[in-house]
């Protein structure tokens, strides 16, 4: 079976997916097609990345995973394929391969498209093919070019200051930080902080959920900071969209 992902903004009630879909059966021999979700916003690739870097690895090993947020049949570019951890990416250099590698030791190479198709979906499912009969190094060449990069990565700002973004704020109002709960507490060393996310202030980490009126930080399973809210307070987060900043000040 040939393990297909895909993750993009095209909504649910275009016709585009089906007709992706569609050209995927015609082109590629017994697909097995997941989505992962097409509900980003439009042009959202911090979110697509984060979402997809948090997901790729619970999907089999030698799987293509499909980037389409911001692709279109008219784009005029072509796409580059990467692999990763043993899994496959596909997508436009839009930012999104510096976001899914970020913090990785392994350095992926990046292959371009070099056939004769022009129309940018095309160009996907033929690298797609030919991650599935290792064919790749017939419709390549290497990615000269530097990856794009998206300054959306959590850093220390300062030698006591941790800055750091909302990722995103899911269907059950968790919102999810890009800040990696290790270098949190490393930064942590006296258990005393200060946040402040837009115009709050966050003073306490727990290692689990507690019944506190005040939000707080702990770990999310994708292993970044999450902000929990007493049952969701609509109140408090009324203010709080993705990108919202975070600095997180250490005494």
């Amino acid at each position: 079976m040939n393990y297909i992902t895909l993750i993009s903004d095209w909504e649910q009630q275009d016709p585009y997916l089906a007709i992706l879909k569609g050209q995927i059966y015609k082109m590629i021999p017994d697909p097995v097609i997941f989505d992962i979700t097409h509900s980003v916003e439009v042009l959202n690739i911090n979110k697509t990345a984060f979402i997809l870097k948090n997901t790729f690895h619970s999907f089999p090993e030698k799987s293509v995973h499909l980037v389409l947020t911001g692709i279109s049949y008219s784009l005029p570019a072509n796409p580059v394929v990467a692999q990763y951890q043993n899994h496959f990416f596909i997508g436009n250099d839009s930012g999104i391969f510096s976001l899914l590698f970020y913090g990785s030791e392994e350095i992926p190479e990046l292959l371009q498209y070099s056939g004769e198709h022009t129309d940018f979906l095309s160009k996907m499912l033929i690298l797609a093919k030919g991650c599935f009969q290792n064919t790749l190094s017939e419709c390549t060449v290497p990615y000269n070019s530097s990856i794009m990069k998206m300054p959306f990565q959590a850093f220390m700002s300062s030698e006591k200051r941790l800055s750091g973004q909302i990722a995103f704020i899911d269907s059950h109002h968790n919102i999810i930080t890009n800040i990696p709960v290790d270098m949190f507490l490393k930064a942590n060393k006296t258990g005393k902080f200060s946040a402040v996310v837009g115009t709050y202030q966050i003073t306490h980490y727990h290692e689990d959920y507690v019944a506190d009126v005040e939000p707080y930080f702990l770990p999310n399973s994708f292993g970044v900071l999450e902000i929990a809210t007493y049952k969701g307070r609509l109140s408090i987060i009324a203010n709080w969209q993705q990108d919202t900043s975070i600095d997180i000040d250490f005494y």
